[in-house]
C-alpha cells in the first residue's frame, strides 16, 4: 500500500497562509490597466497642456496671445501631470511586484508545510500522525481563503489534499502494528473521515472551512474501522467507496448526496439510510448483515434510467430492506403532451428537480430492476433476502436467472407493469431450484399496479424457463390495478395457471369496490412455446378490433397452405393434434377449404395474419360417442385455426364466428391446453370426451349465445 508521505509533489504547486497579514503598503488608488503604457505620462501631459493653453488664449473672455507669465504656467502645469501620471504608474508597478514577490513568498511556505506535514504523515508515531491531519486540514482552508492563489492553483492543492487524506485513511486501515494498535488507528481514520464530511457539505456564508461539496472523495478498497454518522450533509460530491469493507455500523441520515458508488463494498455490521435522505447511485450495496434504506429517496445515475439492484451470492447472510422509498430517474424525457414541460424545444421537466410531475405515467419513477448475476459456485453461498415495502416505484423487473433468492414485494406502487422472468439471463441449459426448505420464493402481495386509460400493454408478465413448478414458490396475493393517478377505485387481479404442460398464466380483474368502475380486462402471460400458443393466448388489445376477417379466396391458397403447415408441424412437435398427418393437410387441402367456401382469413392491418374453417351444420344429435352437446340445433363448427404470425387472433375468430351462428362447436385434442383454455374463457363448456380413430383421446365444447336481455 502506498504511503501518503510516498506521494510525488511539484514544486510548482500552489500553497498559502492567509493567516498571514498581506504586507502590501497602501497606496494612492492605482490607474486602470489600460492606460498602464510606457507613453501614458506624455498623453496626460499633452492634454493638460492643450487645456491649460486653451484657457490661456481666452482668458478674460478674450482672444489673445498668452503672455510669458501664462506660458509658464502652462508648462507648469504641463509638468506636473506629467511628473504624477509617471510616478503613479511607478507606484502600480511596485505594488504589482511586491504582489508577485508576496505570493512566491506564500507559495514556498505552503510548501514547506507541506513537506514538513508529510514527514509528520510517514511517522510511525500515532500522535505525530493525528496531528499531521489537523495540520492538512488546516492547510486546506487556509489556502481556500487566499487571495493570492488563482482558481486553478487553488482547485489544485485542494485536489492533492483531498487525494492525501483518502491515502492516509487506507494507510491506517491496513493497521501495522508497528505504527500503532487498532484503536490508535480507528482514531485517526475517524479524524480524518470527521473532516472530509464536514467540508463535503455546501459551505454556509462566510465559512471558514475548505469547500469540497464538488468533489470526489476516492475511500475505495479499503478498511475503515470506525463507525460512519453522516447527518444533515448536503453534497454534491461523489463518494467513492467501491471494494471498500466497514467494519462498524453506517449511517446516513437526513442529507443528500448527489451519487454514492459502493459496488463490492461489505458492511460487517449493517447500513442504514433513512430519515428522508435523498441518495443517487448506479447500484445498492449487497454485502453485509442488514442493509435497510427507509423514507430515503433512490436516484437512478445507471445510465440506462434504471435502478438494478444485483443479488450476488454471498457466503455471509444478507437481508437488504427497502422501506417507504422512492425510486427516481437521474433524468426526466416528458412527453410533449407533459404538462410539466419546461419549454416546448426540450425534454427537461420540472419533474427532474422537483420530484413533482403533472403526467399521468409520472416520469420521474425509475424502472428497478432485480436480478441475480450468477448462481451459487459454493456449497455454503446464498442467495441475499431482498423485501421491498411500501414503495414507490416505476415499472418491476424481477429477473432471477434461478429460483433461490427471496423476494418479498409487498404494499408497494408499481407504474404500469411488474414483470417476473425466471431463467431469462440463463444463457444455456435448465433452470435450477434453490428452495432451501423456503416455502415461497417470490412473495407479491398487496400491491397496486397504476396503469393508464387505455393500457396497451399487460400490466403483469410472467415468464419462467425452469420444468418445476413454480405455483410452489410463487405467493400471488391481493394485487390490484387502478387506472390513472386520480382514480380511488381498485381492480383487484384474479392470478390462475392454466396449463400443466406449459407455464401459462391467465389474469383477469374483479372489482373490489363499486362494480360500475370495474376494470374488465384480462389476459395470458408465461413461456408461450410457439406461434400458435401465443395466437391462441388472451390478450389485452383484443378489445380493439385490429383485426379483420373476411371469406378465403383463391389468391389466398399460398398463404392458407403455409399456415396449415406451420400448425401442422408445432401439433407434431409438441404432440397436441395427430390428426393432422402430412398428407391430409396439404395444399389439396386447403384448395378443397377455400372451394367449398368455408376458409377465412384473420388480417392484422393489411398482412393476413391467420386462417380457420367455419363450416355449418345441422340435424345434429343429442349424444354421440359420449358426447352430450346442450342443443341439437344447427350450427357451425370451427376447425384448423392456424397462424404465421405472434398475435393474440383467437378471440377476435370467435367473436367473428359468434356473429354467424348462435350456436358453435369445438373439437379438440386433451393436450392442447391452449386452446382448451381459449375456448373457456370465451364462454365455451365442456361436453364430454370421446376417442378418435387414432386412439387419442378429444374433447368436445359448445357455445349457446345467450339471449338479449334487451328483447
Amino acid at each position: 500500500m502506498v504511503r501518503a508521505d510516498d506521494e510525488h509533489t511539484d514544486s510548482t504547486e500552489a500553497t498559502s497562509d492567509t493567516n498571514k497579514k498581506e504586507r502590501e503598503p497602501t497606496r494612492l488608488t492605482h490607474m486602470p490597466g489600460w492606460l498602464m503604457h510606457w507613453w501614458t505620462p506624455l498623453l496626460v501631459a499633452f492634454i493638460l497642456f492643450s487645456l491649460s493653453f486653451i484657457c490661456a488664449l481666452g482668458w478674460g473672455w478674450q482672444w489673445h496671445w498668452p503672455s510669458s507669465n501664462a506660458m509658464k504656467l502652462c508648462m507648469t502645469i504641463t509638468g506636473a501631470g506629467l511628473a504624477f501620471s509617471a510616478w503613479q504608474q511607478r507606484s502600480h508597478d511596485n505594488a504589482a511586484n511586491a504582489k508577485q514577490a508576496q505570493t512566491a513568498i506564500e507559495r514556498d511556505d505552503y510548501w514547506k508545510r507541506r513537506e514538513q506535514i508529510y514527514q509528520l504523515l510517514g511517522s510511525k508515531n500515532p500522535g505525530l500522525r493525528l496531528s499531521a491531519v489537523a495540520l492538512l486540514t488546516e492547510l486546506a482552508d487556509s489556502a481556500s481563503h487566499s487571495t493570492l492563489l488563482n482558481k486553478a492553483e487553488k482547485q489544485q492543492l485542494q485536489r492533492h489534499i483531498i487525494d492525501t487524506l483518502c491515502l492516509q485513511v487506507r494507510h491506517e486501515g491496513l493497521c501495522i502494528q508497528e505504527e500503532g494498535d487498532k484503536r490508535e488507528h480507528t482514531t485517526i481514520q475517524q479524524n480524518i473521515l470527521t473532516s472530509i464530511f464536514q467540508r463535503i457539505n455546501h459551505p454556509q456564508q462566510d465559512s471558514s472551512v475548505a469547500n469540497w461539496s464538488e468533489s470526489t472523495i476516492g475511500l475505495n478498497d479499503c478498511t475503515i474501522f470506525p463507525p460512519i454518522s453522516i447527518r444533515s450533509i448536503v453534497t454534491n460530491s461523489t463518494l467513492d467507496l467501491r471494494g471498500t469493507t466497514f467494519e462498524n455500523r453506517v449511517e446516513i441520515s437526513e442529507s443528500i448526496i448527489k451519487c454514492i458508488l459502493w459496488n463490492d463494498a461489505h458492511f460487517n455490521s449493517r447500513l442504514d439510510v433513512i430519515n428522508s435522505s435523498d441518495i443517487g447511485m448506479p447500484y445498492p450495496p449487497t454485502f453485509g448483515k442488514l442493509i435497510h434504506f427507509r423514507d430515503t429517496t433512490i436516484r437512478s445515475t445507471h445510465a440506462r434510467d434504471r435502478f438494478i439492484i444485483p443479488l450476488v451470492p454471498n457466503k455471509q447472510k444478507t437481508k437488504i430492506e427497502f422501506t417507504r422509498c422512492r425510486f427516481y430517474d437521474r433524468s426526466c424525457k416528458c412527453p410533449s403532451t407533459c404538462g410539466c414541460r419546461l419549454n416546448s424545444n426540450t425534454n427537461t421537466c420540472q419533474c427532474s428537480t422537483e420530484n413533482t410531475c403533472s403526467c399521468e405515467n409520472t416520469c420521474i419513477n425509475t424502472t428497478l430492476m432485480i436480478t441475480t448475476p450468477r448462481t451459487p459456485s459454493e456449497e455454503e453461498e446464498q442467495y441475499p433476502e431482498i423485501i421491498i415495502r411500501y414503495c414507490t416505484i416505476g415499472r418491476l423487473r424481477l429477473v432471477p436467472s434461478e429460483l433461490g433468492a427471496k423476494m418479498t414485494i409487498k404494499s408497494n406502487l408499481i407504474h404500469e407493469i411488474l414483470q417476473l422472468f425466471i431463467g431469462y439471463r440463463k444463457a444455456t441449459g435448465a433452470v435450477r431450484t434453490h428452495m432451501r426448505n423456503i416455502d415461497k420464493l417470490i412473495i407479491l402481495e398487496d400491491n397496486i399496479i397504476q396503469i393508464s386509460e387505455k393500457p396497451r400493454i399487460s400490466p403483469i408478465v410472467f415468464q419462467s424457463n425452469t420444468y418445476s413448478n413454480i405455483d410452489n414458490a410463487i405467493s400471488f396475493n391481493n394485487i390490484s390495478l387502478r387506472q390513472g393517478a386520480a382514480s380511488a377505485h381498485k381492480s383487484k387481479v384474479i392470478f390462475q395457471k392454466t396449463t400443466a404442460t406449459f407455464d401459462l398464466f391467465h389474469f383477469t380483474t374483479v372489482s373490489s369496490f363499486d362494480r360500475r368502475d370495474t376494470l374488465k380486462i384480462s389476459w395470458d402471460t408465461g413461456s408461450l412455446s410457439s406461434t400458435y400458443h401465443k395466437a391462441l393466448a388472451c390478450n389485452i388489445n383484443e378489445c380493439d378490433n385490429l383485426f379483420a376477417i373476411q371469406l378465403a379466396k383463391l389468391e389466398h391458397l399460398d398463404f392458407v397452405t403455409q399456415a396449415y403447415e406451420a400448425t401442422r408441424i408445432i401439433m407434431s412437435e409438441y404432440a397436441i393434434e395427430t390428426d393432422w398427418p402430412e398428407d391430409q393437410f396439404s395444399g389439396g387441402c386447403a384448395l378443397e377449404d377455400i372451394e367449398n367456401s368455408n376458409c377465412y382469413i384473420v388480417y392484422n392491418g393489411d398482412a393476413p395474419s391467420a386462417a380457420f374453417t367455419l363450416k355449418q351444420r345441422s340435424n345434429a344429435t343429442d349424444q354421440e360417442n359420449g358426447i352430450h352437446w346442450r342443443s341439437n340445433m344447427n350450427h357451425y363448427t370451427i376447425q384448423r385455426i392456424s397462424v404465421t404470425h405472434e398475435d393474440s387472433v383467437v378471440q377476435s375468430i370467435f367473436g367473428y364466428a359468434a356473429t354467424r351462428a348462435d350456436y358453435l362447436r369445438c373439437l379438440t385434442h386433451e393436450r392442447n391446453n391452449i386452446l382448451r383454455h381459449a375456448l373457456d374463457k370465451f364462454g365455451f363448456k365442456e361436453c364430454g370426451t370421446f376417442t378418435a380413430e387414432d386412439g387419442t383421446t378429444r374433447v368436445a365444447y359448445d357455445w349457446i349465445k345467450e339471449p338479449d336481455p334487451r328483447g
